[in-house]
């Protein structure tokens, strides 16, 4: 009987035959595909190589071949685009192929684009720097050539709230409103545009009484007054002024066709100063806006007097109406009680009767004992 020395003999003698490469069993996946299904291949393999990767991965070509009955063809396409999507990576030391994890994929992927994006924003940036002083340059020599001309007349709304815009964002000054209303209710961004808006608490906004009844345009008037606007009513405006103070003002031009509109942008210091002038004189007796009130408050006795002074002039209802910013239906209201008031028949007589009684300025007093 031969010993086990000698059989440990016999082992240590003879080289160790090479062991086969280890198979495993084939098992089912989505891409695996029967004999008699040979014609039906996938059509994008490499979601199924993917799969198998992550279940029974790291693994070399020839055993995905054999799990997956797939041909060659088929599994190198596959490889080759999980690996241009780095979602599989070929390990030398195991000859074998192992999934990627997707975050990972996308983070390599995706930081080469990063990158460039970085180093593009850097070249924006340095453009910018460049022409910043030439812009500046530009921007300045425009300025300049606008006043040089004194007066300039638009035709397109567009462009005069362009020059608006313009002029109060490079100026720090007060901008002074004179707004009067037509007749009936408007649309609250005409009577006060966003172009005004963005003056905050360096606006000066000065409307009607007739603008404490609007119900449409009172929430944007708290709103303005909310971010730091100053805003007063008065009987009655003689027409639109808005003046960027010492840089521009905006008035209408009458010389307009009828049916169109048209600004006239005013550069010259010394029409500036007038205008100022002309606004303070109708600040200084106007009425402080209360938001929280719905009505007249203070101020109806002072839009009644406005009506009784407008009309000692002589000038008709309709015309009246107009100027203090009221429909005909309610000014035809509040000249029936004032009539009442001043126990007098007819519009004349009113407008007389107020001027006697004191209740009009004595300019209007001296066209009413002229009539």
């Amino acid at each position: 009987m031969e010993s086990l020395l000698d059989t440990v003999r016999v082992s240590l003698a003879s080289p160790p035959a090479a062991q086969a490469p280890r198979v495993r069993a084939a098992k089912p996946s989505p891409c695996t595909v029967s004999d008699e299904e040979s014609s039906a291949r996938p059509s994008d393999p490499a979601p199924c190589l993917y799969a198998h990767l992550l279940a029974e991965g790291p693994l070399q070509r020839e055993q995905m071949i054999a799990d997956l009955r797939l041909p060659p063809a088929i599994v190198d396409q596959g490889l080759r685009k999980l690996q241009s999507m780095q979602l599989a990576e070929y390990c030398t030391t195991m000859r074998a192929y192992r999934a990627v994890p997707p975050d990972v994929a996308q983070l390599s992927l995706s930081q080469p684009l990063q990158e460039e994006i970085l180093r593009r924003n850097r070249e924006i940036a340095q453009v910018h720097t460049e022409l910043s002083p030439y812009a500046e340059a530009f921007g300045e020599h425009h300025r300049l050539l606008r006043r040089e001309q004194s007066i300039v007349r638009h035709r397109n709304p567009a462009t005069a709230a362009r020059l608006l815009t313009e002029a109060i964002g490079v100026t720090t000054s007060q901008v002074l409103v004179m707004q009067p209303l037509g007749a009936e209710e408007t649309a609250p961004e005409s009577v006060l545009p966003d172009e005004l808006l963005a003056a905050g608490n360096r606006l000066r906004l000065l409307l009607p009484h007739t603008a404490r009844t609007r119900t449409a345009l009172r929430p944007r008037l708290q709103g303005a007054q909310d971010a730091g606007a100053d805003i007063r009513t008065a009987g009655y405006l003689l027409d639109s002024l808005i003046l960027v103070d010492g840089y521009a003002a905006l008035v209408p031009d009458p010389t307009a066709p009828p049916g169109t509109t048209a600004t006239t942008v005013v550069y010259e210091p010394s029409l500036l100063a007038l205008l100022h002038k002309v606004f303070d004189n109708s600040w200084q007796s106007a009425t402080d806006f209360d938001g929280d009130s719905s009505g007249y408050g203070e101020a109806l006795d002072e839009m009644r007097a406005a009506i009784l002074e407008l009309l000692a002039t002589g000038l008709k209802d309709e015309v009246v109406a107009r100027r203090i910013g009221m429909s005909a239906r309610t000014f035809r209201r509040h000249m029936s009680s004032l009539m009442e008031e001043l126990h007098a028949i007819s519009r004349f007589q009113a407008g007389v009767a107020a001027a006697q009684a004191g209740l009009v300025s004595a300019e209007a007093r001296g066209d009413a004992r002229s009539v």
